[in-house]
């Protein structure tokens, strides 16, 4: 289970952070946010308990933070498509400096899975 999830949430990430680098070589562009599940953690949730307790705590984190990240989607998109509105100059502003946060902390956010996901393939079972 571990090599699979591992692989799969690095894969995530990198293709992300990929597509995210495209997109801001392209002016007046936004970013194509996606949420991202983990059937096959879901499935096999009842496994990791005869994990040892720090890789258990590791790829919960990784879930949590995957959920936050998740959650985080819709909100930004619904700001950026406000930016196709007909909006006063003073609302565009904030509605554009609002998208530009949250794409700020999402990358944050990916960025902890990131780290997670290192630590995660640094632990010996």
């Amino acid at each position: 289970m571990q090599n699979t999830l591992v692989e799969f949430c690095v894969d995530i990430l990198h293709n992300s952070k990929a597509a995210a680098y495209r997109d801001a070589q392209r002016p007046n562009s936004g970013l194509v946010l996606r949420q991202y599940q983990l059937p096959l953690f879901s499935t096999q949730l009842g496994d990791l308990a005869i994990c040892p307790l720090e890789f258990q705590r590791t790829v919960l984190r990784i879930r949590y933070h995957l959920e936050l990240f998740n959650q985080s989607i819709p909100y930004v998109q619904s700001l950026a498509e406000k930016t196709f509105s007909d909006l006063s100059e003073n609302n565009r502003r904030s509605v554009i400096s609002n998208v530009e946060s949250g794409y700020r902390e999402i990358g944050e956010r990916a960025e902890i899975i990131a780290k997670a996901i290192a630590v995660l393939q640094a632990q010996k079972l």
